[in-house]
């Protein structure tokens, strides 16, 4: 299961509800391997009230029962951790000017304000914050940690020169742009070894304007440096839209799994059970993570196994501050009746 931002707990406090332990589990059963909502490694990085976190100590306690109740239904959980970078506002962080990697506003439909531009000590802070929630998840029980580093969130601002213009060695070439990603990786082997890390990529999507002059030396570059490092995983976010143009042939994986042998691939991004089994009987891919199925679909897995009606969710409950702390249309969609 994808990473979903469902936005059920507190805005202020960010805990695990009884809600999410329910939500959860029950997928863990139509699923491999789960992975999180996306959780906020510090307040000025969140974007989505009512996402959990994954911040203080007080996080740990509601994280490791989510966790104990997923691995005792026999599943893998991965915490998503993220900061959200230039796509924020004071009114979702807290009331601090967002930051990334140049100070360039990201300019959709007035939702976020222009950035402060990371000095050196602040990437150091970031890295700081994110280590502190890799320790916390560990300590959680979780099997391993994914970096959102897709869809316009501060990694992804640092891999990509429309959001990083910077003149130092974290800007310019594929290579420094990589540098604040790749420390992260590098930080988490240390934590949860190589087979608990993974990375959510998009380097053709253009969610929250974001674009890429040479996506491809960037794909190369980057997956390269994933591979040597061994790591587990790497989930690719397909082009969908059709300003998404650069590389057309991505949408079905092509090629990219020739750079990543020993890692492995998951494709992401508005399948079905048909489309992703042929995929990977291509070796296109080793694996896909489904969304929006899971929604309605707690079980999944077996319906495609079986070949039972998928559920339609109801997309009036699915996110927002009228839904905070409710199981309506989160919780309570029931398994396929037999």
């Amino acid at each position: 299961m994808a990473s979903m931002t469902r936005c059920r707990a507190s805005p202020v406090e960010g805990k695990v509800t009884d809600s999410h332990v329910k939500y959860y589990t029950q997928r863990t059963e139509g699923s491999s391997a789960i992975f999180t909502e996306s959780l906020a490694v510090d307040l000025r990085g969140e974007n989505y009230p009512g996402a959990l976190q994954a911040c203080k100590r007080e996080h740990i306690e509601g994280l490791k029962t989510l966790t104990d109740s997923v691995h005792k239904a026999g599943g893998v959980i991965f915490a998503e951790l993220y900061h959200a970078g230039r796509c924020t506002n004071k009114k979702n962080n807290g009331g601090k000017t967002p930051v990334s990697a140049s100070p360039i506003l990201c300019d959709v439909e007035g939702k976020f304000e222009e950035p402060e531009e990371l000095s050196k000590e602040g990437i150091e802070e970031i890295v700081n914050q994110f280590i502190n929630s890799m320790k916390i998840t560990k300590e959680a029980g979780f099997d391993g940690v994914e970096f959102l580093g897709a869809n316009g969130f501060l990694i992804d601002g640092f891999l990509r020169d429309s959001s990083n213009q910077r003149k130092d060695e974290f800007g310019g070439s594929v290579e420094n742009r990589s540098r604040f990603p790749l420390r992260l990786i590098d930080e988490a082997v240390k934590i949860f070894g190589n087979k608990g890390v993974g990375i959510k990529v998009s380097p053709l999507n253009s969610l929250y304007k974001q674009r890429d002059s040479d996506p491809e030396k960037l794909i190369k570059y980057f997956f390269s440096e994933l591979n040597k490092r061994n790591i587990l995983f790497v989930e690719f976010v397909r082009p969908s839209r059709p300003e998404e143009d650069q590389l057309p042939e991505m949408k079905e994986f092509k090629g990219l799994k020739t750079l990543l042998p020993d890692v492995l691939l998951i494709g992401n991004l508005g399948m079905n059970a048909d489309e992703a089994e042929k995929l990977i009987q291509e070796k296109a891919i080793d694996l896909v993570s489904f969304a929006t199925l899971f929604i309605a679909n707690p079980d999944l897995g077996e319906r495609i196994r079986n070949g039972w009606e998928l559920a339609q969710p109801n997309w009036g409950t699915m996110f927002g501050a009228d839904v905070v702390g409710k199981d309506s249309g989160y919780s309570d969609y029931p398994a396929y009746d037999k």
